[in-house]
Order: structure tokens, then C-alpha cells, then sequence
């Protein structure tokens, strides 16, 4: 019994919050929107299964559910490998699709992640390239910077590149207060206005 406690882990996390402009691709999805993000994975090994959930709620009425399953696997120490597929559905448009994904991310002092996706909907790919560098301020805060580029395609294809700032306070090791400033410019687009959201919640581990 203490060997397969050592040997697999389960852990739940669930991050709360509202968010001024729901953000996604470089597009407004909807504003004054509140978000529940969860994830169950399940550690065996050095791979790692997980279940995830989303749901967005706008004071406009937008109403999105997303459902994802992939697992994580460890190739290295530093270098993690998550394959899988996210499950869209947006109530009122009664619009729906999968997007099969890879993630490739480093673990270094300045973290790259790579994030393809194959939309099912128009069977193009979109992807983003991210650098994190994270930095304990004090004790319990810790800030998270986040340069991103990416492109996607929706009927017509285009970039865009940016960047997020995360700031966590660490409650204890279950709870943590967070805020998350971005800030993105599209190009090549048919609207290349820049646009920009910022959030603020709360993050649950067990």
C-alpha cells in the first residue's frame, strides 16, 4: 500500500476568476466573463493522464464549455511532452468542434512551450510559442512573465504576438490569489487593433 501511494498521484486543481475580455487566438470572445478552469491528473509514472473542464459565463450572455483528456509524458527531467484533444461547445451559436493538440515545454530559467492544434472545423492548424521566466518576490509572491506568438486561421489565416504578466500570493499550499495582465496585437489580420485583458481570482490545489 505505501508503494503504489508513492508510486501514483493524484491531484485536482481548479482555477476561479473573472475576467474583463475572454481573450482567445487574439480575439474577444466575450467581456465581463467568469471562468472555471479544473484539471484531474492522475501521476504513474512518467506519464501523467489528465481530465480537464472549462466553463465561460459573460454578463453578455456568452455561455462556452470546454472539455479536454491527454496526458503529459516525461522525457526527461525538463522536457514534458502532452498529447490530447480539447472538446469546444458555445451555447447560443450552437457551434461545436474538437482540436486534437501537442504541447512540447522545457524547464529551464526561461521555460519554451510549443502548442500545435489541428481544428476540426476548417482543418488548419493554429499554434503558439511562449516563454516563461517566473520570479519569487518574496516569500508567498511570485511574478510570471509570459512573451507569446502564435497564428490561427478562421476563414482567413493571420498572427499575433503579445504578452502576460501573472502575479500569484500563496494563501497556503491549497490556495492562491491571483492576477493576470495580457496584452495582444494581431497582424495580418482584418482587424489589427491590439487587445487586452486583465483577471484576477482564485486558484485551488488538492
Amino acid at each position: 500500500m505505501l508503494m503504489s501511494w508513492r508510486i501514483f498521484a493524484t491531484e485536482f486543481e481548479s482555477a476561479n476568476y473573472y475576467t474583463k475580455n475572454y481573450l482567445f487566438d487574439a480575439q474577444i470572445y466575450s467581456v465581463n466573463t467568469f471562468v472555471s478552469e479544473n484539471s484531474l491528473s492522475y501521476e504513474i509514472g512518467n506519464f501523467t493522464p489528465h481530465l480537464d473542464y472549462a466553463q465561460y459565463q459573460g454578463l453578455d450572455k456568452y455561455q462556452e464549455s470546454d472539455f479536454g483528456l491527454g496526458s503529459e509524458y516525461k522525457l526527461t527531467d525538463k522536457l514534458t511532452l502532452d498529447i490530447g484533444s480539447w472538446y469546444y461547445y458555445y451555447y447560443k451559436a450552437g457551434g461545436h468542434y474538437f482540436e486534437p493538440y501537442t504541447s512540447l515545454s522545457y524547464d529551464w530559467i526561461v521555460s519554451p512551450t510549443l502548442y500545435v492544434s489541428m481544428i476540426t472545423y476548417n482543418y488548419t492548424p493554429r499554434a503558439t510559442f511562449s516563454l516563461d521566466y517566473s520570479k519569487s518576490l518574496t516569500e508567498k509572491i511570485k511574478l510570471t512573465i509570459r512573451p507569446v506568438v502564435g497564428t490561427a486561421d478562421y476563414d482567413d489565416r493571420y498572427g499575433y504576438y503579445g504578452g502576460v504578466l501573472n502575479l500569484d500570493y500563496n494563501i497556503n499550499e491549497y490556495f492562491t490569489l491571483f492576477s493576470i495582465t495580457e496584452v495582444v496585437k494581431p497582424f495580418s489580420s482584418l482587424d489589427n487593433n491590439i487587445v487586452y485583458t486583465y483577471s484576477f481570482g482564485l486558484k485551488i490545489s488538492l
